[in-house]
C-alpha cells in the first residue's frame, strides 16, 4: 500500500479498511457486493475514479468489434469448404 514510496501509518491504513468495508465480517462484504452488483453498481475503479459500469460500457463497442473477427474470418477464408454444396 506504498503510494511514491512512503510507508502509510497503522491509522491510514485502518482508515482505508473501514472506508473500504473491510473490517467487515466476509458474508456482510459479501451481501454488499452481491446487492450493489444487483443494482449494476461495481463500485468506483481506483486508476481512473470513474464508475466501473461506465468504463465497462465505454469499452464494450471495442469488445463486441474483436469478438466478431474470428466469425468474419472464418467465413471468409478460402481455405476452409462452404457448406453450401450439396451433400450425399
Amino acid at each position: 500500500m506504498r503510494t511514491g514510496g512512503v510507508e502509510p501509518t497503522q491509522e491510514a491504513v485502518e482508515a482505508f479498511r473501514e472506508e473500504l468495508g473491510l473490517n467487515d465480517p466476509l458474508y456482510v462484504q459479501y451481501g454488499r457486493w452481491l446487492w450493489n452488483v444487483c443494482r449494476l453498481d461495481l463500485g468506483k475503479s481506483f486508476r481512473t475514479g470513474q464508475p466501473v459500469a461506465e468504463e465497462i460500457l465505454s469499452r464494450f463497442p471495442a469488445t463486441l468489434e474483436l469478438a466478431s473477427l474470428p466469425g468474419r474470418a472464418w467465413g471468409s477464408s478460402p481455405w476452409i469448404p462452404s457448406s453450401t454444396g450439396t451433400t450425399r
